[in-house]
């Protein structure tokens, strides 16, 4: 999912994007699951065309 607000008079936008991921794996004779999370959240320039952000990532079994 990814929100995007409107830029602003100076070109700046606020963005914001959440990603989960979800990998099955058989290793021997059990399944292995994997749940990813990542959340990157920032600010856009759109004149400058460059992103100034924040990302965290979460891996669980």
């Amino acid at each position: 999912m990814v929100t995007v607000r409107s830029a602003s008079d100076d070109g700046y936008a606020e963005v914001k994007e959440h990603v989960t991921l979800r990998k099955s794996e058989e290793q021997e004779e059990r399944g292995n699951d994997k749940t990813i999370l990542q959340v990157t959240s920032g600010i856009y320039n759109v004149n400058e065309r460059n992103l100034y952000d924040h990302s965290i990532k979460k891996v669980g079994y």
